[in-house]
């Protein structure tokens, strides 16, 4: 949530997700300029999570989030070129050796979160900053040779999430790809765009539930758990959730079976909107 009366802006993990998710849909339907986001990009990043999440977040708060992954993604890409280091491609893990792991934690305490354990939202970074950090302020991408070092320079931009409004952006390409171009109104043809997505992606996901050959009414063993597990949530919103997938096993499968957090919390973000946001639980 933004703090109110100029303070700090909070982003709990499920606003990031969904933040993460939303732009690297646009950088893969192509709307991305080719040094960045220009702004009326993050504005409508922005207003899709403001209308989504129920939160006021800005686009200047968007591109100054976003500046803080960018940093992340450069440390890893870093960080995969460690002697000795593995990627596990499968599941996103820098893999290092027990011994060389302890002896490089012990001089950088604060790299241990992204060393032998899987790193969240990879993918979702790889897609935003892998193809156009080569100039600037960060290297190249993630699916450049292990051998190329990322680094950042002394000019790369700070991420002071304030709330504060800046002259950057985080893009500076004049020029806007895609559809947008001919469109007088871009932030509405983003919202639009996302929710024509998000639309495809529930037809689609409605008409495999209807192929799945399973009569009984079986729940899986674990849902609760799975569910509860989901950050960024309110626990009564969660259970809400919970009891409606319990009269809906059907769904209840297929939730379960959603391949990554991010789309579970867009499931989630989907019934509280449409349930529960106007005087719900």
């Amino acid at each position: 949530m933004v703090a109110n009366g100029g303070g700090v802006v909070q982003w709990p993990s499920a606003m990031s997700s969904f933040m993460l998710t939303y732009l690297s849909q646009l950088v893969a339907s192509g709307t991305k300029t080719s040094t960045g986001f220009k702004q009326v990009h993050l504005n409508a990043c922005a207003k899709a999570l403001n209308e989504t999440m129920g939160t006021h977040y800005t686009g200047t708060h968007v591109g100054n989030h976003l500046r803080k992954w960018k940093r992340i993604y450069a440390k890893i890409e870093k960080l995969k070129n460690l002697s000795g280091a593995l990627w596990v491609q499968e599941t996103c893990t820098i893999s290092l050796e027990k011994e060389h792991y302890i002896g490089h934690v012990q001089d950088h305490r604060d790299d241990a979160k992204y060393l032998n354990t899987p790193i969240e939202h990879y993918h979702e970074m790889a897609t935003i900053f892998g193809n156009s950090l080569a100039t600037g302020a960060y290297a190249k991408g993630a699916y450049d040779p292990l051998a190329t070092v990322v680094t950042e320079t002394e000019n790369a931009p700070k991420d002071t999430e304030d709330g504060a409004a800046t002259a950057e952006q985080v893009g500076a390409d004049d020029a806007t790809t895609g559809n947008l171009a001919n469109l007088e109104d871009p932030t509405m043809a983003m919202v639009a765009m996302l929710g024509d997505n998000l639309g495809k992606l529930a037809t689609a996901i409605t008409n495999m539930t209807k192929i799945v050959a399973s009569d009984d009414d079986d729940i899986p063993e674990g849902l609760y758990e799975d569910l509860m597990s989901i950050p960024g949530f309110e626990a009564t919103h969660l259970d809400d959730y919970y009891a409606h997938l319990c009269k809906h096993p059907r769904e209840a499968r297929q939730f379960y079976k959603l391949p990554t957090l991010s789309s579970k919390m867009i499931w989630v973000a989907r019934y509280i909107k449409m349930y529960l946001a106007d005087g719900g639980l």
